[in-house]
């Protein structure tokens, strides 16, 4: 076999540059002249000769040397980039960091970029070159990978890249979601329980940990860190730098719930406090009564939009004459509207019907994907509906009507929370709804008794005619002069 060295100075190079020789080969006087700037130009545009080069000339020791020490530069300028520490732990004083934390968890929206931060501290600690938070999307059989945003401030895009599977023997993350157990690997690439590796993109990866994040028996995401191979492994002490982190996280986040839960319900209990003032001082008008009810349904569930269907007295048909347009007036009270064409429609039909026939709670998180959702309503209104929470309204035994929230605000899905919120709150609905009805029906009554009383008492007179026969009346002495016709 030639030598390679031979071999690339006999094959015709291109000229460098400021040069136009033909020869086979390179004279001293040349090679004199070359400097590492002509080099580099020349390499760059000719890099097919470099590869060649290090193919046949290179051991493959110093090619591995080269590309770990490239790799471990790249991944120093990455981290430096991608690992962000929220400003709230930068503060001395820690009440005021305290105090920011509970003000910034008060919607899932802001928990979820806090424990995004959190993980970004931990991956910090064990000296992750990346790390990747995942939540559950919805109906809690993927996962939703969450990056951080490409400026240098703390927020989170919330952007979905894609949905991750959960289940064993997927990626790790799809992994520990279904057994909800950490996990911890010193080669990726070799361990089969994921065969489809980590949320990380490309091959660099070389040990991973993944631990989930559990409140009670909720789980609340999954924490991803992963080192590449110029970068020693992740160690068992990092896995229980990270378990340690996250289980105080989740018992954290259980009191938190605990007690926004324990605020939520005192609110509600003032809300059904003021709710009853409210709709027992104003049972004469329907309307208002309903518009009532749909209004503070919204605020109990923090919902877009409301609907409150009531049902004919043959129970065969659903009917809606108070709309909700999502208007507000000045003070950012919902306005509804009443029109003169209602929204009818049988008793049967769509999920509102559903719920009238079997008097279930129906909880749908993508409404368009339920076959029994009824889109006429969507077209007559021109709204688009993504979830909704359907609720009966029941006083003794009979439904009264069907309560509709539609949309969750922020983007999120109605709760086992709310449904146990709405159904107290149905039992005063039903009440009012119920004693509406019936002080319509006594009202009624009074007047249909006085109408009959004062045809009782037209009736009850005598008049001139029956006077001239009492009087000829042979039995009839005298008549008093009071009497009156």
């Amino acid at each position: 076999m030639t030598d390679p060295i031979k071999q690339v100075s006999s094959r015709p190079l291109p000229a460098l540059p400021g040069h136009s020789y033909h020869t086979r080969r390179l004279s001293e006087d040349t090679i004199n002249i070359v400097t590492p700037a002509s080099v580099h130009f020349y390499l760059s545009s000719h890099p097919e000769i470099l590869e060649q080069f290090v193919t046949d000339v290179v051991p493959y020791e110093t090619v591995e040397r080269w590309m770990a020490k490239k790799n471990k530069h790249a991944s120093e300028n990455k981290r430096l980039s991608v690992v962000p520490v929220c400003a709230i732990y930068s503060q001395s004083n820690i009440k005021h960091v305290q105090n920011a934390l509970v003000d910034g968890s008060k919607t899932d929206n802001e928990i979820t970029s806090l424990l995004y931060n959190l993980c970004a501290v931990m991956s910090n600690s064990i000296k992750a070159d990346e790390f990747l938070y995942y939540t559950l999307a919805a109906g809690g059989k993927s996962l939703v990978k969450y990056k951080v945003a490409s400026t240098a401030s703390d927020t989170i895009s919330s952007s979905m890249q894609f949905l991750i599977p959960v289940g064993k023997y997927t990626t790790l993350a799809g992994h520990v979601a279904c057994s909800r157990e950490a996990i911890f690997t010193t080669d990726v690439v070799e361990d089969d329980r994921f065969p489809e590796g980590t949320g990380s993109p490309g091959s660099n990866v070389r040990s991973a940990l993944a631990v989930p994040l559990l409140s009670g028996k909720d789980l609340i995401g999954i924490l991803e860190f992963t080192r590449y191979w110029e970068s020693p492994p992740l160690s068992k002490n990092d896995l229980q730098i990270v378990i340690a982190m996250a289980s105080w996280t989740g018992i954290a986040l259980s009191q938190l719930k605990t007690n926004m839960m324990l605020v939520k319900q005192t609110e509600l209990n003032d809300f059904l406090l003021q709710i009853t003032r409210d709709i027992f001082d104003d049972l004469t008008g329907t309307e208002s009564l309903v518009a009532k009810i749909m209004a503070h349904t919204k605020l109990l569930v923090d919902a877009d939009r409301c609907a409150l269907f009531m049902l004919t007295e043959d129970k065969s048909q659903l009917y809606a004459e108070v709309f909700d347009e999502g208007k507000k007036d000045d003070e950012g009270n919902s306005i509804f509207s009443k029109s003169t064409n209602s929204i009818r429609f049988p008793s049967d039909k769509g999920i509102a019907g559903h719920v009238a026939q079997t008097c279930e709670v129906v909880n749908i998180p993508d409404a368009y994907s339920d076959h029994r959702f009824n889109r006429d309503i969507d077209m007559k209104t021109g709204y688009t509906t993504r979830n909704l929470l359907t609720m009966p309204i029941i006083c003794k035994n009979k439904v009264l009507g069907v309560v509709q929230m539609v949309n969750k605000k922020n983007g999120t899905v109605f709760t086992n929370a709310d449904e146990m919120s709405f159904k107290t709150f149905a039992v005063y609905c039903a009440l009012a709804l119920h004693y509406s009805k019936m002080y319509r029906l006594t009202i009624r009554q009074q007047k249909v008794l006085q109408v009959t009383l004062e045809m009782l008492s037209y009736h009850a007179k005598c008049g001139e005619d029956d006077l001239n026969k009492l009087r000829r009346y042979p039995h009839i002495k005298e008549i008093p002069e009071d009497f009156q016709l």
